[in-house]
């Protein structure tokens, strides 16, 4: 019987983890939750998922935005969609996006940060063909980690909200942690979060 209890314990704990994380929560956060509470923790899920983050500012006009690209975006197309999903936007955005720390350094880094410079501008080329912003668009690639890098661009640069957006496949939650989450922890400016579901809606 006390074995029966401690398989269904961990299994609980297990798709509970699993759960948090598709929906973009820290999984090693809801792994301690969830191992120390069992079915204990489901009051504490329902809750956490009834009050997700969500837009706390009315929709912006003529704002100077951030627009986060996540380090997974590899095309144009998921932040013109996400930035057309949150329409009216604003005159002015600035593109931001992350690359590790140790890339400012080496070759492969150097080369990557080329890459992701030319993400950058063809996003805002297309935001700008699109009409969804005017131009110039301003680009800045930062180093170090994600959350942390894009929380003192936004604090330092003033701007009224951050566009971030699609969310990261939920394998990659489990790798590294959700950077969007901990970005809304870190900075006090409104985080505008566009989920994949919402882009296919």
């Amino acid at each position: 019987m006390r074995a029966v209890v401690v398989v269904v314990w961990v299994l609980i704990a297990v798709l509970t983890t699993l759960l948090m994380a598709h929906r973009g929560h820290s999984w090693f956060q809801w792994a301690v939750i969830s191992a120390a509470l069992g079915p204990f923790s489901w009051p504490l899920v329902a809750y956490t998922l009834l009050t997700e983050d969500r837009p706390q500012v009315a929709p912006l006009v003529d704002a100077d935005v951030m627009v986060a690209v996540p380090p997974w975006i590899t095309s144009v197309e998921p932040i013109v969609e996400a930035v057309r999903r949150l329409e009216p936007l604003s005159q002015t955005a600035t593109l931001a996006s992350v690359l590790g720390a140790e890339d400012m350094n080496t070759e492969a880094g150097r080369a990557a940060a080329l890459d992701l410079e030319a993400l950058l501008v063809r996003c805002g080329d297309a935001l700008v063909a699109k009409g969804l912003v005017e131009p110039p668009v301003e680009h800045q690639i930062l180093y170090g980690r994600p959350a942390d890098e894009l929380a003192r661009f936004a604090d330092a640069g003033g701007f009224r909200a951050i566009v971030f957006g699609p969310d990261a496949p939920w394998t990659r939650h489990l790798v590294q942690g959700h950077i969007r989450a901990r970005l809304q922890r870190l900075t006090e400016v409104p985080v505008f979060p566009v989920r994949r579901s919402e882009l296919t809606a």
